[in-house]
């Protein structure tokens, strides 16, 4: 994914801002547990969750990707 992808940390929400990575997950079938285990695999994949612990992300912390709210785990 060569677009940039900016994380916003805004108190205890991390906002993921990148088109392709936000158009993914608008595409991603969330009660699909296949397609699930896909996103999952690229958000890895792209160490969002390694950039995410660097800026100080603790457990609780919400992360949102355009539509998508969770709670990052390993």
């Amino acid at each position: 994914m060569p677009d940039k992808i900016e994380i916003i940390r805004d108190g205890s929400e991390y906002i993921i801002k990148n088109k392709k990575l936000e158009r993914m997950v608008l595409m991603t079938d969330l009660e699909n547990e296949e397609a699930l285990n896909y996103l999952k695999y690229k958000l890895k994949k792209l160490k969002i969750g390694d950039r995410l612990k660097k800026m100080g992300l603790a457990e609780g912390s919400t992360v949102i990707i355009g539509n998508l709210v969770f709670e990052l785990t390993d």
